[in-house]
């Protein structure tokens, strides 16, 4: 551009002035490329002086890899006398390479020809751009590195990103298998998904809540999530999340819970035991606690010999249970000794539990679990078992004690009415005869004097037998009854007690030949004899037989008849105070002391009383032998 002189400006003064103060930058070249003239926004841009690269080629400020085209571009423009060209190219700036984007365009003037260039800064914009691409590469590395487990999803379940985290937590060795999967398979309750869902739906966030995933080898944990839901500009839903694992957590809170419910049940079940006189009830109220609590399929208790269902509790929606294949004898193999309780697999499949009441009364009792799946027992479920069959235990002693006192009660009650009578008849006898000796004495004949007289020392022989035993149990009671061993001809002692009970023609008794020497009390041993064949003689049959045993050591003395005998359930409460297993109505009642006291006097001699059935009652006394005369007539 050459400068006219006018003294007035002309067009091209106007355009010169305009193009040195434009605001975007421009340069002009001449016909060969070179710059002319350099506005001051385009000096600022390369942040040069525009004498320093007035003269220089407009490519020398071009970045040297991006001159090819424009070099080419100079070249066919001045052959072709015009064109124009638009690149993104970084020029070499006085502070460092700048990226602009630079147009220019073949100019034909008749004296100016040449080419006009104008630039534009790209270099924010490629900085801005850089920044992005560095945000995004440091958030994929900082989603796919974080210890945390991180996902993103789309509302259908679409699983679109999951970092290594997550990939670990589920179980699974790379995010990719799980981008395979549906956000719901995950979940054990698919319900939980659609939780998660209306709540991202709802409110746009989610802030932990816990659901339970089932992992890869189909175990399962808790986590904890926290999401938000993020809208994109295409239109498209995310949802962004992070999961933490909480199932230590979430199971100790399990188990806190669990245990103050299964303190709360024991509570609730030992108020009923304390309020309730119904065993059965307890007993029922136990097992279905024991079902509910412990999430079994089926509970009962069984006891006795043999084995039965004493209480039981099936789920509602149990067609068939284990527990009516169940065999007593298998279930007794399995009960463990030291009451704890013990899991096994059940013959039929299944699952059985199986855990001791504590021994009632001689019987055997099991509180016994049924389920489909292993109920993994821990501590406090089995501490809570053995709470539950303790309440069962006291529950059943209670009222077994109960029915015992009830008992007792009601044999005290027949004992006065039994004594009564007792005394009372031969008494009436005694006072009959002695009223009718007493006015005709002279009267009567002296043979039937006699056997008037003879009934009366029969009579108060009785009574005194009656009350030698009252005397006798009274005593033992409270430790003052005394005893006075020596050696004894038991065949002597047993002859004259046979010989002194009276006995109808009908009834036949025999003693063996047998006569050891046994070490004993005369009198108890006569009084133990007197009870047992009396005993025979009043509830047994038309045949008593009295054998003598013995070893170096001990003598046993069988008293055994062949009447019905002792019913099974009485043949042990036969020994106790005033029981009797014979409660006809034809017959006058005993007052029930005899074998009570027999067994305590043998026991008090070193000996024993027991009772079994042998085609008849057979009463065993056991006592000791004197060996150094083991028979009396010194035969050995």
């Amino acid at each position: 551009m050459t400068d006219r002189g006018d003294s007035q400006p002309t067009r091209e003064d106007r355009h010169r002035r305009a193009f040195l103060s434009a605001a975007l930058p421009g340069i002009w070249l001449d016909a060969r490329g070179r710059i002319v003239e350099v506005n001051d926004a385009a000096a600022e841009l390369l942040d040069v002086k525009e004498d320093f690269i007035s003269g220089r080629p407009a490519v020398s400020i071009v970045d040297p890899e991006d001159r090819h085209d424009l070099v080419n571009f100079f070249i066919e423009a001045n052959a072709s006398g015009e064109g124009s060209i638009l690149r993104t190219v970084r020029v070499l700036a006085g502070d460092g390479p700048r990226s602009v984007k630079v147009g220019i365009a073949y100019v034909a003037a008749d004296e100016d020809t040449g080419f006009f260039m104008q630039l534009h800064d790209l270099t924010d914009l490629k900085v801005t751009e850089a920044a992005l691409d560095e945000s995004e590469q440091s958030y994929r590395s900082f989603f796919e590195d974080h210890a945390v487990a991180m996902y993103r999803s789309r509302p259908d379940g679409e699983i679109v990103e999951a970092n290594f985290a997550f990939a670990s937590m589920a179980g699974y060795p790379h995010p990719k298998y799980l981008l395979s999967l549906n956000a719901t398979e995950l979940f054990i309750r698919p319900q939980d998904r659609d939780a998660q869902k209306s709540e991202l739906e709802r409110t746009g966030t989610l802030r932990g809540r816990d659901f339970e995933l089932r992992r890869e080898d189909g175990s399962a944990i808790w986590v904890r999530d926290f999401a938000k839901e993020i809208s994109r500009g295409d239109g498209t839903v995310i949802y962004e999340g992070a999961l933490f694992e909480v199932t230590e957590r979430y199971l100790a809170e399990a188990q806190l819970r669990n245990r103050a419910l299964q303190q709360a049940s024991i509570s609730a079940l030992g108020q009923l035991a304390l309020q309730s006189q119904d065993a059965h009830a307890v007993s029922l109220s136990a097992v279905r606690m024991t079902q509910e609590v412990l999430r079994l399929d089926s509970a009962a208790l069984v006891r006795g010999e043999p084995l039965k269902s004493f209480a039981r509790w099936d789920a509602p929606d149990l067609t068939a249970t284990i527990l009516d294949e169940l065999d007593a004898g298998w279930l007794m193999s399995k009960v463990p000794g030291d009451h704890a309780a013990v899991t096994v697999t059940g013959p039929e499949g299944g699952f059985v539990t199986v855990l001791p009441v504590p021994d009632v009364n001689g019987q055997t009792g099991l509180l016994v679990g049924i389920s489909r799946d292993d109920p993994n027992l821990s501590d406090d479920d089995v501490h809570f078992l053995q709470a539950v069959t303790t309440v069962i235990a006291a529950t059943l002693e209670r009222s077994e004690s109960r029915h015992r006192l009830e008992a007792l009660v009601q044999s005290k009650d027949e004992f006065i009415a039994s004594i009564s009578h007792e005394v009372r008849t031969p008494l009436t006898v005694v006072m009959g005869i002695a009223h009718e000796l007493d006015s005709r004495w002279n009267e009567v004949e002296p043979q039937e004097r006699a056997e008037l007289l003879e009934l009366i020392v029969g009579q108060t022989s009785e009574m005194s037998d009656l009350i030698e035993d009252l005397l006798v149990a009274a005593r033992a009671d409270i430790g003052k009854l005394p005893i006075h061993v020596e050696p004894l001809d038991a065949r002597t002692v047993i002859s004259e007690v046979v010989e002194s009970v009276r006995t109808t023609g009908e009834l036949s008794i025999s003693v063996s030949e047998h006569s050891p020497v046994v070490y004993a009390d005369p009198v108890r041993l006569r009084q133990i004899m007197r009870n047992l064949i009396t005993n025979a003689v009043r509830y047994g049959g038309d045949e008593i037989r009295i054998t003598v045993s013995h070893d170096d050591h001990r003598v046993w003395i069988d008293v055994a008849d062949n009447g019905e005998g002792v019913p099974p359930e009485s043949r042990e409460a036969i020994f106790e105070a005033y029981e009797r297993a014979h409660r006809s109505a034809g017959r006058p009642g005993s007052v029930g002391l005899g074998l009570t006291v027999s067994r305590r006097l043998a026991r008090l001699m070193d000996g024993d009383l027991r009772y079994r059935f042998d085609e008849g009652s057979v009463f065993t006394l056991e006592l000791a032998a004197a060996p150094a005369l083991m028979f009396w007539n010194g035969s050995g």
